[in-house]
């Protein structure tokens, strides 16, 4: 290989590793913040069960079990884009075995790599959340809580399935399709001092439903930055060690030349003393 051309790569990788740092850097900064979010998210949505599963039993209410559940809804949260190993790999392929057991499902993608998933299927696709997945925040949770709320409600669907990656710690991720309507709680306990700050009983329900979906907004960003850590980090040990290969060929090249030049000038000063 050409010197110039060996100069060339180096200073590709170079750049290539400046990139892959600043992206792992960006990275472990959402890590942090989308740790602390999923933590609060998780504390707030136990006291917040606790009263959901404390609410006196209403046969009547439409948050509660139907009879039919054929029309099944799906929330389903993937990632933007690449970069990140098998984090979009695994929901959408564990989502798609799920789904071959339903009749008529509605598909709700969250991130544009599971609308492009969806897109081509027989199912309906409701993309109105595509770009909600790289940013978790209650508002997103509320808009997508009240449109799968009045559909469950209104009977366009009979039940709602959430798939995304729980995350309890970052390194230990798992799938997680769930129901989250109908609700399926059982009286335990008196909750005569619990419902503070809600006007009626249909408000806890709808916060609890939101508390649900934004923390597994937040734990799928977990999920997906972590992973994309990961993969920086094996894509900076891979360019290290390219970086490391080239600048030794550079260097064994350089001294071949001027070892073939030492040679040449003592030949010639030879020849000239005979």
């Amino acid at each position: 290989m050409k010197n110039q051309e060996l100069k060339r790569r180096i200073r590709v990788v170079e750049e290539t590793n400046k990139i892959v740092s600043a992206m792992q850097t960006i990275a472990s900064s959402k890590m942090r913040r989308e740790t602390e979010l999923v933590d609060n998210c998780t504390a707030y949505l136990n006291e917040l069960k606790y009263v959901v599963a404390s609410l006196p039993p209403d046969e009547n209410s439409v948050y509660y079990k139907r009879s039919d559940e054929k029309k099944v809804a799906y929330l389903v949260i993937a990632g933007d884009g690449g970069l990140c190993g098998d984090f979009n790999h695994l929901i959408l392929n564990n989502v798609a075995k799920d789904i071959i057991e339903k009749d008529i499902v509605t598909v709700f993608p969250i991130g544009r790599v599971a609308n492009e998933f969806f897109k081509g299927s027989s199912f309906l696709v409701d993309a109105s959340f595509v770009s909600f997945a790289s940013k978790p925040s209650e508002e997103n949770a509320i808009t997508i809580a009240n449109r799968v709320i009045e559909g469950f409600v209104n009977g366009e669907f009979d039940c709602v399935q959430l798939a995304y990656t729980s995350v309890d710690k970052p390194h230990q991720q798992e799938i997680s399709i769930s129901s989250i309507l109908p609700l399926q709680f059982q009286n335990e306990n008196s909750v005569s001092q619990l419902l503070y700050g809600f006007e009626n009983k249909n408000d806890v329900l709808n916060q609890y439903i939101v508390g649900v979906i934004f923390r597994a907004l937040c734990s799928s960003e977990l999920a997906l930055n972590y992973k994309k850590l990961v993969t920086m980090q094996q894509a900076a040990t891979n360019s290290d060690e390219m970086l490391s290969a080239l600048k030794k060929k550079f260097n064994q090249e350089r001294q071949e030349r001027i070892n073939t030049e030492l040679l040449d000038s003592a030949t010639a000063l030879q020849g000239k003393k005979l």
